[in-house]
Parts: C-alpha cells; sequence; structure tokens
C-alpha cells in the first residue's frame, strides 16, 4: 500500500466519529505538514479505535498517541497494510 492509499484509509476511518468530520473536509486538500499537525490525543483514540474494529491484527502494535504525527500512522499503515477483518 501507498502513503496516498493509506491517508485516504485514515481519513475514511476518521470520518466515522461525527465530530471530526467538518475539520476532516478542511484538511482533505492540504499539504501533508497540516494533516500531520492536526490530530489530537481525543483523535488518535478514535483512531486507534477505529483501526482495532476494522482490522484486529492491529492489536500487535503499540498503540498511537499524540506523540505520533498523522504522517507517522500513514507510514505505519502503508508499511504494514490491514488485511480484511475476520467476518
Amino acid at each position: 500500500m501507498d502513503y496516498a492509499e493509506a491517508k485516504a484509509l485514515v481519513f475514511n476511518l476518521l470520518k466515522e466519529d461525527e465530530p471530526l468530520s467538518e475539520e476532516l473536509k478542511a484538511f482533505k486538500d492540504s499539504d501533508d505538514e497540516k494533516f500531520s499537525d492536526y490530530l489530537d490525543s481525543m483523535d488518535f483514540l478514535v483512531l486507534d479505535y477505529e483501526l482495532l474494529k476494522n482490522f484486529p491484527q492491529y492489536q500487535l502494535r503499540e498503540p498511537f498517541t499524540k506523540e505520533n504525527t498523522l504522517r507517522d500512522v500513514c507510514n505505519f499503515i502503508a508499511a504494514n497494510p490491514p488485511k480484511k477483518p475476520l467476518e
């Protein structure tokens, strides 16, 4: 999976959380610096929850924290492409 695909996946996961949707629309076409700086700790909780819910194998990794940037998350997902969740 490449970085752009990972970024799109992250957007789709975060879109599930209704309070974030307006902010996400504003950042959808932004440069990566703003994209990276966007997440706060609550967003990372949401992202962790959505990743684990959709891709259970991600339980094996360290949780993301506010010390990470969104770029870190996208790079991780690109390097570890998710498999389909178990039905």
